[in-house]
């Protein structure tokens, strides 16, 4: 008789990362501005990484009133993919860092975190727990945060809100990608707030 199927899950708390965590919850390493911060400038860390990459999932009206310096725009999973799945061979996963957030890190950020991980998981389906990109993030609190307690690392040093009327057009198109991508619009508008923001501006 066939060996049982072996299903694997993330465990609730990963040991293996390099970068102190502020939480783990459902499998994904969060780590705080502070943290990010020292690795950006080479303070702390610098011997553990070949290449350090920060991947801003906002829209792309956010992501051009303000980013983290040297961070790279990763709206959607195409970009993803061409970031970091077609030629992965190209870096030393284990020594690349990367580190994903959005507006707060509470949907848009670690929604890309798990697809880059289901990505990793399968590829490894037959030599887990091993993974391409063991040194992988969410940042804690999103730009919002690393705005307010980093500012002098942000460019143009400011802070763009999803919400915002002037930019209406811009995020019905982005979460209309989103409900696309899950497949299920429905879920989607709930988990994102899509009610309130319709009230507030007014739809």
């Amino acid at each position: 008789s066939s060996a049982p199927a072996h299903h694997h899950h993330e465990p609730a708390v990963l040991h293996h990362t390099l970068l102190p965590l502020t939480d783990a919850r459902c499998g994904i390493n969060c780590i705080s501005s502070g943290t990010l911060r020292d690795v950006l400038l080479g303070r702390r860390f610098a011997d553990a990484y070949d290449r350090v990459f920060v991947l801003d999932c906002r829209f792309g009206y956010e992501y051009r009133g303000g980013h983290i310096a040297g961070a790279t725009h990763c709206p959607d999973a195409a970009t993803l993919r061409a970031l970091l799945q077609r030629a992965p061979t190209r870096f030393d996963g284990a020594r690349t860092c990367i580190v994903l957030h959005c507006e707060f890190s509470s949907q848009r950020g670690p929604d890309m975190y798990r697809a880059l991980r289901r990505w990793d998981r399968r590829q490894h389906e037959e030599c887990y727990p091993q993974l391409h990109y063991p040194e992988l993030y969410v940042l804690a609190g999103g730009y919002k945060q690393f705005f307010t307690d980093c500012p002098e690392l942000c460019e143009p040093r400011a802070y763009q809100p999803m919400l915002d009327r002037a930019y209406a057009a811009d995020m019905k198109a982005g979460l209309a990608t989103i409900a696309r991508r899950k497949n299920t619009r429905s879920v989607s508008c709930q988990n994102l707030g899509v009610r309130d923001l319709r009230k507030s501006l007014k739809w």
